[in-house]
């Protein structure tokens, strides 16, 4: 559909978006997102589905390990990433195939929405993003952008450099007769490990700036509404020829009433879509990294280990905490706020003095929005600060509950 905007299809498919090099820094590839050669694409599609191949035999690899006893060779052949945990290496293994698991979901979801239009609206916000003229204009837009491009490229070195220096020190660790087995396996445990990470950070990385976009769309609709509001009221023109009158907002720009609460229709009936998407996408990392976070805590505080194998295991535990339960709940509730600051604003325009038309269209339209919460997880958790509360609280029960059941044992 987007394509068919242009006189040459081809140009528009080369031509890099934000998008597409955001992906590709993270080896993956979507057919209905434009940018990049032809060659390129195809080099990178490949890249994309051998990164589902390889997270799926990680998965298939670590539901064997988790089976195999302790003492087992086949530990050190695959070159388990859990072996330093020791006795309680069963649990640790459960972390990281909790996570392969999250990013599989991940993985075949993204490869879905390839064939459903309805699941690809949440690209359009991103636009912003390569309109240079405009995004050196705002300077807020423009920090933004830097801020999400070293985000992510801070993200793809530091979990590079983690997946090397781990398997380094498992191969070192390891027996010698084992070496030739393990590096073979490393080699799949770095690059299957990156797909994995890249897959399962997909929706913290770009949830926040679509947040944000949105965000700042909606406070540009509600101020055009504020200004309309501030003409009706002083009497602006009258009653019966609000219809067709032009109410100008700014030196420049004029508009109707109905004009506004179209584009605001619009606005909703996209983020409707693009909801869709991000409630999938989120689902499965905020449910595995709140089981991990238990998982974690466990091992971190409960169970004796060797200190670096302990530090690693805290630095993942943080991770986990920001990634799967901060970011998509406070970019959730900094969006959920601009929207209902938006809704109010038309609710005001539907009771003054505009035609009973445009009236009937506000009213239709904020039946069905007014009070609803857009993003949720599993249709039950809201990102608003009420279950985000309750999430904490939550964790630290389950906290409570171990350090109770440790003192109980000793």
């Amino acid at each position: 559909m987007v394509i068919q905007n242009f006189k040459d299809p081809t140009v528009f498919m080369e031509r890099d978006t934000f998008l597409s090099k955001f992906l590709r820094k993270l080896s993956i590839q979507l057919n209905y997102i434009p940018g990049g050669s032809t060659k390129i694409r195809k080099i990178f599609g490949f890249l994309s589905w051998l990164g589902v191949v390889e997270v799926a035999l990680l998965c298939s690899r670590d539901s064997v390990l988790i089976f195999l006893d302790d003492d087992s060779d086949y530990i050190y052949i695959f070159g388990d990433f859990a072996a330093p945990a020791g006795k309680f290496r069963k649990q640790a293994t459960l972390i990281f195939l909790l996570y392969l698991y999250g990013s599989l979901y991940s993985a075949i979801y993204l490869v879905r929405t390839q064939k459903s239009p309805k699941y690809q609206v949440w690209i359009k916000m991103f636009k912003a993003y390569d309109n240079r003229s405009w995004l050196n204009q705002k300077a807020e837009l423009h920090r933004l952008y830097w801020l999400t491009t070293r985000i992510e490229l801070i993200y793809s070195i530091s979990i590079t450099i983690s997946l090397i220096f781990l398997s380094a020190v498992l191969t070192i660790t390891f027996p010698p007769r084992f070496i030739h087995y393990t590096l073979a396996h490393q080699l799949l445990n770095i690059h299957g490990g990156y797909n994995s990470c890249s897959y399962w950070g997909i929706s913290y990385l770009l949830f926040p700036s679509y947040g944000y976009l949105l965000g700042q769309r909606l406070d540009k609709i509600s101020h055009n509404l504020n200004k309309c509001l501030e003409q009706i009221n002083s009497n602006y023109c009258v009653r019966h020829q609000i219809k067709s009158t032009t109410i100008r907002i700014g030196n420049i720009k004029s508009v109707t009433p109905r004009k506004l609460i179209n584009q605001l229709t619009k606005q909703l009936k996209q983020l409707h879509n693009a909801c869709l998407f991000w409630s999938r996408i989120s689902e499965p990392t905020f449910l595995i990294s709140f089981i991990n976070q238990a998982l974690l805590l466990y091992l971190i505080f409960f169970v004796p280990m060797s200190t670096g194998f302990r530090c690693f295991l805290a630095v993942l535990g943080i991770f986990n905490f920001i990634s799967g339960q901060c970011c998509h709940f406070f970019a959730g509730i900094y969006t959920q706020k601009k929207i209902d600051n938006c809704i109010k604003t038309a609710l005001k325009l539907g009771y003054s003095q505009i035609d009973w038309r445009t009236r009937f269209t506000v009213l239709s339209v904020l039946e069905a929005v007014q009070e609803r919460k857009f993003f949720t997880i599993f249709n039950a958790i809201e990102f608003c600060s009420e279950h985000y509360c309750l999430v904490l609280l939550e964790g630290v029960s389950l906290l409570m509950l171990m350090i109770a059941t440790y003192g109980s044992r000793n």
